[in-house]
């Protein structure tokens, strides 16, 4: 673990890193012509916890939440990982590849090496290819990205709202890991397809969990998206439930039981 004093900003909003990590996220960016996408960085022990602890009672039987090490453990703690939405698109990830970050986040399912975190990165100084070329003074170019590949797009985990009114009165997290042993849902929720979690907070269905607490919402929207105001959709109550049924087959194909 390091101390934020011991870390830089990376600029465009995206938290902080070492200074070798920033500079070679720079390096990173000037290669793309834009900012590398960044949602997490440089964790404080305090935070990471969170979000260990998070994890840990997903593991007791809570909501889904991702993998999370200890703050003495984490890379995060250590300014020398990321997550990044670009952690899905083939083409930066070489890129990132070439500059020292690779993914970490593996694990043997059914026989077979399984990338689980397509969104964390972590950097390999000993495996930068430029780490000897001078670091951008900052500032990108607006050329576009390369587009994200489809089919990695359907790992991301993504946050809906159903709106009455004008305002939000239920929330949903997709993620084709989550109620895995449960069939697909086709629209209308039963005791065979959901089941509450032991504090009822949370229903979790195939591909989906849904919520009426804000507070666990607030908590989704800012670990898998980029605040409450930037979530995946918001919609009414017909778009809202085709949404569940699309996550709910997607994660039928994509993660079988």
């Amino acid at each position: 673990m390091i101390s934020r004093s011991r870390t830089v900003d990376i600029g465009g909003s995206r938290g902080r890193l070492t200074p070798a990590a920033a500079a070679s996220l720079r390096r990173v960016d000037a290669e793309l012509g834009r900012l590398t996408d960044v949602n997490s960085a440089w964790r404080d022990p305090k935070t990471q916890q969170e979000f260990r602890d998070a994890y840990l009672a997903y593991l007791d039987g809570g909501p889904w939440a991702p993998i999370a090490l200890a703050p003495e453990d984490s890379v995060h703690c250590d300014g020398e990982a990321i997550d990044t939405d670009d952690g899905y698109n083939p083409h930066t990830v070489a890129i990132l590849n070439r500059h020292g970050w690779f993914h970490t986040v593996y694990r043997w399912i059914n026989g077979k090496r399984v990338l689980v975190e397509p969104w964390h990165l972590e950097r390999d100084a000993s495996r930068d290819q430029h780490r000897r070329d001078p670091a951008p003074a900052g500032g990108a170019n607006t050329t576009p990205a390369e587009p994200d590949d489809p089919e990695e797009d359907d790992m991301k985990p993504t946050v809906h709202a159903r709106q009455e009114s004008g305002n939000d009165t239920e929330w949903t997290l997709g993620h084709p890991d989550i109620g895995k042993d449960l069939p697909v849902f086709t629209g209308t929720a039963t005791t065979s397809n959901s089941r509450l979690t032991p504090d009822k907070s949370v229903k979790v269905f195939r591909g989906f969990m849904v919520t009426v607490d804000r507070a666990i919402f607030t908590a989704w929207a800012r670990a898998y998206a980029k605040g409450t105001s930037e979530i995946t959709s918001r919609t009414d109550r017909a778009g809202y439930v085709d949404i569940q049924k699309q996550l709910s087959l997607t994660a039928a194909e994509i993660t079988p039981k």
